[in-house]
């Protein structure tokens, strides 16, 4: 996704991940599991940036932030399936959304 790329969490079932407002300014995800996102090099080698989850991630040399994303418990059901459907409209907070923002 222009630059961006995004690695799921190895356990959880197939599914998609939601991305929203991929920019410099942030980026925002829905799903489960842990999502590894490492951003387009929007900053300068090296720079500090403070993220709106507390974190302070140094860019790479290549102005990239790379940074895991806790979306809660990885689902074990694969998206689309009578069970996941099922689960989904019968639970609570399924899907977890998480809005990060970047502040240089």
């Amino acid at each position: 996704m222009w630059d961006w790329s995004f690695a799921a969490d190895p356990i959880r079932a197939r599914e998609f991940v939601n991305i929203r407002h991929a920019s410099r300014a942030g980026i925002t995800l829905i799903g489960s599991g842990t999502e590894t996102v490492t951003t387009a090099p929007y900053f300068h080698p090296n720079q500090i940036v403070h993220l709106s989850n507390g974190q302070l991630i140094r860019a790479d040399r290549t102005g990239r932030l790379s940074l895991g994303v806790n979306l809660g418990p990885a689902h074990t059901l694969q998206q689309y399936t009578a069970a996941a459907d099922l689960a989904e409209a019968t639970t609570g907070g399924y899907w977890k959304s998480v809005a990060i923002t970047f502040d240089t």
